[in-house]
């Protein structure tokens, strides 16, 4: 039996299908009438819990909830706060049950990445140890059924954004970042391709829409890394002090991924951004020129679909 009502909440950067990923929670919720109760959002996150800022879903229309599955951005509003360990922050943990307990929350749902997920596990534990009845559940923001290439798309978006970032720095030109984008684009294809994911992928929201939202996005920590450096400002402190998924994904995919698949990047946007990273000589006045002298990647090397 089911027992309590809900809350939902937003993390992380809004992708091109995180309220479409709402939508579907608060459609069921609703099928389910009669055996749980109202639905709230979390205004921003698990921030909204903690302040106590929930928006009751209830007065939604049908037709402005199944909008929200073409609708950008975080419909609820979203944040990047990690929670530390219940050993650490005890008192932010003791704050969100006591939330939940107030307004009878039996169910809650975190929509976003893996920093949401780690959230919605640590809650999930907590209650439990105070004596609270939660079922706390992570809802994906990336939805696919593909899931080597929705995988390695998440994890190349951020690779590629950098690289339009520097291009973006050096020229403030619509042609050549269209060039460059649509490089980026075929350069994914070719490695979902060499990963076994389907090439289709990359033009789903979570292939295309994601990448665009990350590489074109000033909000965006990859692409603010790619302006920093094409500017000339990237220096190994601030590596250290920011969580940089594209730095480490370059990395790790030239050095570990493909040398252990036996995939050639040499002739990959993605090597020169990995020299970048990695050459303490490199002339980044260079890198678009290099970029173009390159040669693209070849269609016949496509299983296409």
């Amino acid at each position: 039996m089911l027992e309590g009502k809900v809350l939902i909440a937003q993390g992380g950067g809004p992708t091109a299908v995180i309220n479409a990923s709402a939508s579907g929670v608060i459609e069921a919720v609703r099928r389910a009438k009669g055996r749980i109760g109202r639905l709230y959002a979390a205004r921003n996150g698990i921030l909204g819990a903690l302040n106590e800022e929930l928006i009751d879903t209830s007065k939604e229309s049908v037709a402005a909830i199944r909008a929200l599955k073409h609708t950008p951005g975080a419909a609820f509003g979203s944040c990047r706060y990690k929670l530390k360990s219940p050993e650490e922050d005890r008192a932010k943990y003791e704050r969100l049950v006591e939330v939940l307990r107030a307004h009878d929350i039996g169910w809650f749902f975190y929509n976003g990445g893996n920093d949401s997920a780690d959230t919605t596990l640590k809650l999930s534990k907590i209650s439990a140890a105070m004596g609270y009845p939660l079922n706390a559940i992570g809802v994906p923001k990336t939805i696919d059924n593909d899931l080597v290439g929705t995988e390695l798309s998440s994890i190349l978006k951020n690779v590629y954004a950098i690289i339009i970032g520097i291009v973006d720095a050096h020229y403030n030109s619509p042609n050549l970042r269209s060039l460059v984008l649509t490089r980026s684009i075929n350069e994914m294809r070719y490695l979902l391709s060499r990963f076994g994911g389907k090439e289709r992928t990359v033009f789903n929201y979570c292939g295309f829409g994601d990448f665009s939202l990350t590489a074109l996005n000033d909000m965006s920590r990859n692409r603010t890394l790619g302006l920093l450096i094409g500017k000339g400002f990237f220096t190994d402190y601030i590596s250290e002090k920011v969580v940089l998924e594209g730095k480490i994904a370059t990395n790790t995919f030239v050095d570990k991924i493909a040398r252990k698949r036996n995939i050639r990047t040499q002739e990959l946007m993605l090597k020169e951004l990995y020299q970048v990273f990695n050459d303490k000589q490199y002339d980044i006045t260079n890198f678009v020129n290099r970029l173009l002298a390159a040669n693209p990647i070849k269609e016949d090397l496509f299983t296409w679909f």
